[in-house]
């Protein structure tokens, strides 16, 4: 289609493939939207067929793939989230409580629900965004690059060597003294 994911029938394959399955957010069943629930289902019902084909089910036997709508959830801001479960919507604090328990009953293992529950409880004690080190990084290095293009634009005529350095060492010494 045109955002670059693969037409499938309505028992998930590819083209005229019975054997070839395409499933999540590269996959387009009726423009079904690419989130989460519907890579769920459609991994859940796949595998199923693939299963009960290897069973010795006949592949004419399949009943075609039908997504059920749990609703949706996003979070707006810190301590805000919406929340919209058929004709329920839920938004605020309490939507935002309820997007935090549905996500951690979906995790797999005490150790990652634990894990996720450090993470946020440190969100919510700080305002830093521990989770985000790449985001950060990429901020220091747009912002060096910045640096870097103004203080060209004004050497420009000069032959001069360059010397960039990382200064986040120095800041982070002086804001802890």
């Amino acid at each position: 289609d045109r955002a670059g994911r693969v037409v499938v029938n309505e028992d998930m394959t590819a083209g005229g493939y019975k054997n070839v399955y395409v499933v999540g957010d590269m996959s387009n069943r009726e423009n079904l939207p690419g989130v989460a629930q519907v890579a769920i289902q459609g991994g859940e019902y796949v595998a199923a067929n693939i299963a009960a084909e290897a069973d010795g089910r006949d592949v004419a036997e399949r009943q075609p793939f039908e997504y059920f709508d749990k609703g949706s959830m996003a979070t707006v801001s810190r301590f805000s989230a919406v929340v919209k479960m058929g004709k329920v919507e839920v938004t605020g604090f309490i939507g935002w409580i309820l997007w935090l328990a549905v996500h951690l009953m979906f995790l797999v293992g005490f150790r990652n629900r634990l894990v996720s529950c450090v993470s946020w409880g440190l969100n919510v004690l700080d305002r830093n965004r521990w989770q985000m080190v790449s985001t950060r990084q990429q901020m220091y290095a747009r912002n060096a690059i910045d640096r870097l293009a103004e203080f060209n634009k004004d050497k420009a005529e000069q032959d001069l060597p360059l010397e960039v350095r990382d200064t986040r060492r120095e800041h982070r010494a002086k804001r802890n003294k």
